[in-house]
């Protein structure tokens, strides 16, 4: 017997918007704390789109996030973004 799962749905641009967020993170010219911000909220909603349906792809999008986290170029921009400005 199969147990329904309350399914998460992505959005239709959902791949799309990944890949470009994914692109300028890799090849734009500067991490930015809004594409920081972006790519964890889609890798969140990968995650918790694959959990629900049960499929071990959910470990795609957590190694994603890690990943990202433990980026030297995103612990910089995120410390800059919540760091005093020095006068």
């Amino acid at each position: 017997m199969r147990k329904n799962y309350k399914s998460v749905e992505l959005p239709s641009n959902y791949a799309w918007e990944l890949l470009e967020n994914e692109i300028e993170l890799e090849l734009g010219n500067r991490v930015t704390i809004s594409i920081v911000q972006k790519l964890i909220e889609l890798y969140a909603l990968g995650l918790e789109y694959y959990e629900s349906m049960r499929s071990y792809k959910y470990l795609y999008f957590q190694k994603k996030m890690n990943g990202l986290m433990m980026s030297p170029e995103v612990i910089q921009t995120m410390d800059r973004s919540v760091a005093p400005a020095v006068k």
